[in-house]
């Protein structure tokens, strides 16, 4: 008894079962052969992650070939982005691949996801990005949370430490990275020799 599994491409490792009984998996070719079946009637089954079953009653001998069809189970994902509240405009990655942008809810919705591991990811112009990995169909909605990154307003102040100099005379400036609240990030002390007289 030959048993062709698809869907209809042929489908490599379906599990095929006569009467209740697993007798093996079909190749690459999606056929199995099930040597020495009894006459009289059968049921043929194939199954498969991801799809539903598909089954046959034949009559041996006078069947010697049954073709299934799995049907490949696919779901919807629903994606929700928010922050302090729903972010509307954030893109929204499907295992790597862009699918669109977050509504007005924060929300998109992801269709035809086949089972299985799935990573989704979430970003915005401002904001730090979040990722998740589900597993389709125990998980059909995840929600991102996206975090604002800080804005920090900088300001440079250069300052010598005289306002005057004669030629030859050495001159001191400090160059200083200030945050908002005044305090100093980052700074460096530049000697300069004056060519001339002047105030700085």
């Amino acid at each position: 008894m030959k048993v062709i599994v698809g869907d209809p491409a042929p489908i490599e490792g379906a599990e095929v079962l006569i009467d209740g009984d697993s007798v093996g998996f079909t190749d690459t070719t999606g056929s199995l052969t099930i040597p020495e079946v009894a006459t009289g009637s059968h049921t043929i089954e194939a199954r498969k992650e991801g799809y539903s079953p598909d089954s046959a009653t034949v009559s041996v001998p006078e069947t010697t070939s049954v073709t299934l069809t799995l049907t490949r189970l696919v779901y919807t994902i629903t994606v929700t982005v928010t922050g302090s509240g729903p972010i509307a405009g954030a893109s929204v990655y499907f295992d790597g691949a862009y699918v669109g942008i977050t509504d007005s809810a924060g929300s998109i919705t992801i269709t035809d996801v086949a089972v299985g591991s799935h990573t989704i990811r979430a970003e915005k112009s401002g904001y730090s990005p979040d990722e998740k990995t589900i597993s389709v169909p125990e998980t059909t909605s995840v929600t991102l949370a996206l975090t604002p990154i800080a804005k920090i307003r900088t300001e440079v102040r250069i300052s010598s430490d005289k306002t005057t100099y004669t030629v030859g005379e050495t001159a001191h400036i400090t160059q200083g990275l200030y945050d908002e609240a005044g305090v100093l990030i980052s700074g460096r002390t530049v000697d300069y020799t004056a060519t001339r007289d002047g105030a700085w």
